[in-house]
């Protein structure tokens, strides 16, 4: 299970529970604490085909937009993998004005 860093405390052992092994993936101030679809391809693998996705992030706030969400995985990584998300909605989150 690929999880972005930094990231919520529990995910780690929310994906131990699960039967699977989480997968850090550390991300870059200078990109925003955004996955990149490079770290994203170079972290799936056949065994680690699920990713979580929080936005706005806990704790960073980061928020991926549209575009960043449409790119796919360059290959060899463009096999079929579930992203589990979690966003907040828009009414609930403050703005960014």
């Amino acid at each position: 299970m690929v999880i972005p860093a930094p990231y919520w405390v529990s995910y780690p052992e929310m994906a131990r529970m699960a039967g699977a092994e989480p997968v850090i993936v550390d991300t870059a101030l200078e990109e925003g604490f955004l996955l990149t679809p490079k770290q994203l391809a170079a972290a799936l693998s056949p065994r680690a085909r699920v990713l979580i996705l929080c936005s706005p992030s806990n704790p960073t706030g980061t928020v991926y937009d549209e575009a960043r969400l449409r790119v796919r995985p360059a290959p060899p990584a463009a096999r079929p993998y579930l992203c589990l998300s979690r966003t907040c909605p828009a009414r609930a989150c403050p703005s960014r004005a």
